[in-house]
């Protein structure tokens, strides 16, 4: 996780009007909508993908393992701080097991949510760059393996169940139940913001950013590569294919910037919490950043899942408007062409194949040989 709950609370707060600062009104009113936006969004990911048509794809297998940690992101994360901005309840205060848990939960899906999102960068890199490389390496069991070795790799997140616990004054009073205990208070403030801003942030957003710059290129490429063949052949390049591409392109450019806004802000703040004075300030401007990367876990959904064609029909037909049918057309031809064969070969992930895909439909097209067959003529028996 990266914002610290410093835990310091009253469980008994009377609720009145004035008790409401304007960082508690920003917390109270957005994140409610939020939270319902997150948790509507990813569940809807995980039903779509759970329908047989997405079977047997690595996509379904990243895009679901991502649903899952951003939703345990936003449920794990917003809650506790929404219920304490309210003056309700403080579950960091209630038992020191509450707030190990809840850290654990948290710090865990966060970074598996990320690097997921990286992975699936990758895949889809190679799904496009390499179509004919797709089939071995862009297997589901890659994928759960791939996604296995990050779900480990983040759980080195546990370390939390030795670093927090309750705080106490010389006196022996309570601070709190979830405070960085003295002997980890240095890896905390010193140690573990590199950590966070080097795992979390720079490599995940290098990754993504070069391979979504790389699939513009390749998709600007085959899109100069169609109008080339259009031109030869007398034709012009279909609507839809345009259509398709600028969508993969906008999609690139939308998660990369979304990336670096919405989680930017949140690592420049933790990166120099030991330097900043609490103030009303400062807690207001943490509160915009926390709730930035919970709407860069909510709108997952919109720039991965919502921008697939072959996702937004089986959701409509799921939403009993439409019924499913095939993305990639084909010849109507009595035999089976090469061209059928090579796009079979190209069927990756939808929105990020399709301008090879047209490409190829571009192709001129030979009209099928008729066999003739040759007729002998008959010759008299004349040797009897």
């Amino acid at each position: 996780m990266l914002l610290s709950n410093d835990g310091n609370a009253s469980l008994n707060v009377a609720i009145r009007s004035s008790d409401f600062t304007l960082e508690n009104r920003f917390w109270i009113y957005s994140a409610p909508v939020i939270l319902t936006f997150g948790i509507c969004t990813n569940i809807l990911t995980m039903v779509v993908q759970s329908r047989p048509r997405f079977r047997g794809t690595s996509t379904r297998v990243y895009l679901t393992m991502l649903a899952v940690g951003d939703l345990i992101v936003i449920v794990v994360g917003l809650s506790p701080e929404w219920l304490h901005q309210l003056h309700v309840i403080s579950l960091w205060d209630v038992n020191i097991w509450i707030c190990r848990v809840e850290m654990y939960l948290f710090y865990t899906s966060l970074d598996f949510a990320i690097w997921t999102l990286m992975l699936f960068s990758c895949d889809r890199l190679v799904a496009v760059c390499f179509p004919l490389k797709k089939k071995t390496h862009c297997t589901p069991r890659r994928a759960v393996i791939a996604c296995g070795l990050a779900f480990m790799v983040a759980n080195l997140n546990a370390y939390v169940f030795w670093s927090r616990g309750a705080e106490y004054t010389k006196v022996g009073t309570l601070v709190g139940n979830c405070r960085y205990l003295p002997r980890y208070r240095f890896f905390e403030l010193s140690i573990r913001p590199i950590v966070v801003l080097c795992a979390a942030f720079i490599a995940p957003f290098v990754v993504i950013a070069i391979s979504n710059v790389i699939i513009i290129v390749r998709l600007a490429t085959a899109r100069r590569m169609r109008k080339r063949c259009s031109s030869s052949h007398s034709g012009r390049v279909a609507p839809s294919a345009r259509r398709r591409s600028s969508q993969t392109t906008a999609m690139c450019l939308s998660a990369s910037v979304a990336f670096l806004v919405l989680v930017l802000p949140n690592i420049i703040l933790f990166m120099g919490k030991r330097w900043w004075s609490p103030s009303a300030s400062y807690y207001l401007v943490k509160a915009v950043a926390s709730q930035l990367v919970y709407i860069h876990h909510s709108i997952n959904f919109v720039l991965y899942s919502l921008s697939g064609e072959r996702f937004r029909r089986e959701l409509y037909h799921l939403c009993g408007r439409g019924r499913p049918h095939s993305v990639y057309r084909s010849w109507s031809s009595s035999s089976t062409s090469s061209k059928e064969v090579i796009l079979n070969m190209y069927s990756v992930y939808d929105s990020a194949s399709s301008p090879l895909v047209d490409a190829i439909q571009k192709m001129p097209r030979r009209k099928p040989t008729v066999e003739r067959s040759v007729r002998i003529p008959e010759t008299k028996d004349t040797s009897a």
